[in-house]
């Protein structure tokens, strides 16, 4: 690969295998093990939570490599020292960055955490929750470490797995802790508001001098050093302003699992509100209450604050749900949603009224065309149109783009305007 002339006049040909599983990593890969004729072992086990004993489903429990395995030179020990203590005494981040440091090469600059499979508590379709899992690995020395969301982690587990053997394994998953909170506006009603978690800045700051110890100069703001509760090798989100979790409570309560620690919390509902900030210290086993208020500061009469350009579910860029995208208009004190998804008619009316928002949303069917050559369109309002004849019509009747040029494209997006609209 270093000649670039190696490929010239050559035909590269690929052959991929496909594996449908259970809705898990472990379950996809162990028929590609089969296939390919690699020597595997097989790990079952149970995940329980302490102390309570009780099966927990829906655990991701990842089979990590073993960093004590892995041959580490001199210049590996001068660059990442011994592996101390037991697997039992990590941390999840402590056994990522053993993995990582051990790992530095060419491919991996930063170094690989080590993942090697992924398994779910009582995936698919097993009906029986009995908080059991399975995985088949090829041997070698694995920890497992089973995660709960976020608001959990099992004690690192070491397992050996050897060719046609099966080993049990069980983990338990410590009891989260819980914040129950409830937002009420001036006249101490419930009402819909987003509730952000994390460690928020609190003073305004030019540099690092200006914060107190173990704070830093982030963003323009003194702040603890940004992080997330999960790493990105594990599904977490990039730090970012220190928001660990953002929650949508478009009834104005609910609940919120959290590792244990002190956290800031504020209640907010857009521009047109004020805000409530509060501190809590919440402990495992504990359920922790904390309510806000907020009230409304900027009168909005005769204005409507909307979005012409919204993408859920239905837009290959979006893996929001619809529901969710309604509750997050409801939470920012928004008044209409237009649905322009990629090359997919959207129609949110009764999706708004099932939701019981029709009196605070209202929204348009809208679309935005897509082509690779020309740009992209947004159209609205338009007719929403699912069905013709008792056949499924193609997105929802949107433009088919493809091989028109960008006048052929208004007009046939013009075609699917309102009647009762006027086209502009």
């Amino acid at each position: 690969t270093g000649n670039k002339h190696c490929l010239e006049k050559k035909l590269i040909r690929f052959e991929r295998w496909i594996s449908v599983g259970e809705g898990d990593i472990a379950s996809a890969q162990e028929p590609l093990l089969i296939a390919g004729e690699k020597a595997m072992g097989t790990i079952v086990g149970t995940v329980t939570e302490e102390p309570s004993g009780s099966a927990v489903s829906g655990v991701q429990i990842y089979a990590m490599h073993d960093p004590r395995s892995t041959e580490c030179d001199d210049a590996c020990e001068s660059r990442c020292g011994s592996v101390e203590g037991l697997p039992s005494s990590w941390s999840m981040e402590e056994l990522i960055a053993y993995n990582q440091c051990r790992s530095i090469d060419g491919q991996y600059v930063e170094g690989n955490p080590g993942i090697q499979s992924m398994a779910h508590s009582d995936p698919g379709t097993d009906y029986i929750k009995d908080g059991s899992f399975r995985f088949a690995l090829p041997p070698g020395d694995y920890i497992l470490l089973g995660l709960n969301g976020h608001s959990a982690r099992s004690t690192p587990v070491p397992v050996t797995v050897q060719a046609g053997k099966t080993i049990r394994a069980s983990l338990e998953m410590p009891e989260p802790a819980y914040i129950e909170f409830a937002v009420f506006d001036e006249q101490g009603k419930l009402i819909p508001a987003k509730v952000t978690v994390g460690h928020l800045g609190k003073n305004a700051c030019a540099s690092d001098s200006e914060c107190a110890s173990g704070e830093e100069c982030l963003a323009g703001m003194c702040n603890q050093p940004w992080k997330s509760l999960l790493p990105l090798s594990f599904g977490g989100d990039r730090p970012k302003d220190g928001v660990l979790v953002i929650e949508h409570a478009p009834k104005g309560e609910g609940r919120i699992s959290l590792p244990p620690g002190t956290y800031d919390i504020l209640f907010s509902r857009g521009p047109n509100y004020t805000v409530d900030r509060q501190t809590v210290k919440i402990q495992r086993k504990v359920a922790t209450r904390v309510e806000g208020t907020i009230r409304r500061v900027i009168d909005t009469y005769d204005w409507i604050s909307a979005a012409f350009h919204v993408h859920a579910t239905n837009s290959i860029d979006s893996g929001t749900p619809m529901d969710v995208r309604v509750n997050s208009f409801l939470v920012e004190d928004m008044d209409f949603l237009t649905a322009t998804d990629h090359d997919w008619v959207t129609q949110y009316k009764y999706l708004i009224d099932e939701m019981g928002a029709s009196t605070m949303l209202n929204s348009m069917v809208g679309l935005e065309v897509t082509t690779q050559e020309y740009g992209h369109y947004l159209a609205f309002p338009l007719d929403y149109q699912a069905w013709r004849d008792g056949q499924r019509i193609t997105n929802n009747n949107a433009v088919q783009w493809r091989g028109l040029p960008p006048q052929e494209i208004i007009d046939d997006a013009r075609l699917l305007a309102r009647a009762d609209v006027p086209v502009l």
